[in-house]
């Protein structure tokens, strides 16, 4: 099978899940917590000499309890999945999508 890179991933699963018209209201803080991660994480990787070092990758990303990562797990894992609504939680639990 071929790889896939990520933005075919995110294409199909957005083609799968996402129903166009259809709206969700969101808290505000949740949203600028999103934004401020990506905007983060944008930050750092738009400039190439952040991450040709190894040690200090690894320093920034850190791991689940802080740095970069910890921003990402909590993003996913929490923000985010409340975001979504039951039934689809439920679609992307059932089909790991």
């Amino acid at each position: 099978m071929a790889r896939q890179f990520p933005e075919q991933r995110v294409s199909q699963a957005v083609s799968r899940l996402a129903e166009p018209d259809r709206i969700v209201e969101v808290c505000l803080a949740d949203l600028v917590r999103v934004f401020k991660t990506l905007e983060e994480l944008q930050s750092f990787f738009h400039q190439p000499n952040n991450y040709q070092d190894a040690e200090a990758l690894h320093q920034y990303l850190g791991d689940k309890d802080s740095g970069g990562y910890h921003l990402i797990h909590n993003c996913y894992y929490d923000v985010l999945w409340r975001m979504l609504p039951e039934d689809l939680r439920e679609e992307i639990e059932r089909f790991d999508v």
